[in-house]
């Protein structure tokens, strides 16, 4: 997961709410298997704020979030699968994967359960994100290059702009699933109607 920090006991802020669920979760999931606290923090100002602790186990190289809501008593697992690029909530169900049983008592198989299933999820989307990230660039490089004959303008990204070549005016936006909208617009001198009938005797030049 994306920011998560070891820090010295005089960084943590232990009165956070966050934290205090973090430790007495770990209090309970340490009895089955390898866990710790990692830690959030944000920057504002040249200031460093805590914002909070997450129990985490990690499983064949990834980490995932153990917690619970005050008040209830099952434990929820997570890993955030949309820190990876062009990833979103709905690559989640595309994987595939049944999500296991909510847990109100720890048991090491259960644990694994969860384990297993997120582990299975990422590797489909980290899959999903290094195709949609190569398709990107693709066509990022193909913007770069320039085309010959067309203005280009886009943002510092190069997630959205505008092309203008001859009498057309194309913008494109890369969503934040990698998908690569594309809307035309004709900014030339003939209307629709001279077109579609010109079309059926001889075609206007644009």
């Amino acid at each position: 997961m994306k920011h998560l920090l070891k820090l010295k006991t005089e960084q943590i802020d232990t009165n956070n709410w966050q934290y205090k669920i973090a430790v007495e979760v770990k209090k309970v999931l340490s009895k089955f298997t390898d866990c710790e606290i990692l830690h959030r923090t944000s920057e504002d100002d040249g200031k460093t704020y805590y914002e909070g602790g997450e129990c985490v186990i990690k499983y064949k190289g990834i980490y995932i979030k153990v917690w619970k809501r005050e008040y209830e008593k099952k434990y929820m697992f997570y890993n955030r699968v949309q820190d990876l690029p062009y990833i979103v909530n709905s690559d989640i169900d595309k994987a595939g994967f049944k999500e296991p049983n909510q847990v109100g008592v720890f048991s090491k198989k259960k644990i694994n359960y969860w384990c297993e299933y997120w582990f299975n999820v990422y590797s489909y989307c980290a899959a999903v994100s290094a195709k949609r990230v190569q398709e990107v660039k693709k066509f990022n490089d193909l913007i770069d290059s320039g085309i010959e004959g067309a203005r280009i303008q886009s943002n510092l990204l190069n997630t959205h702009g505008w092309i203008y070549y001859k009498d057309l005016e194309i913008h494109y936006e890369v969503g934040s699933d990698g998908y690569i909208s594309q809307r035309a617009r004709y900014t030339g001198p003939h209307r629709i109607e001279e077109i579609l009938n010109a079309e059926k005797k001889q075609p206007l030049a644009l």
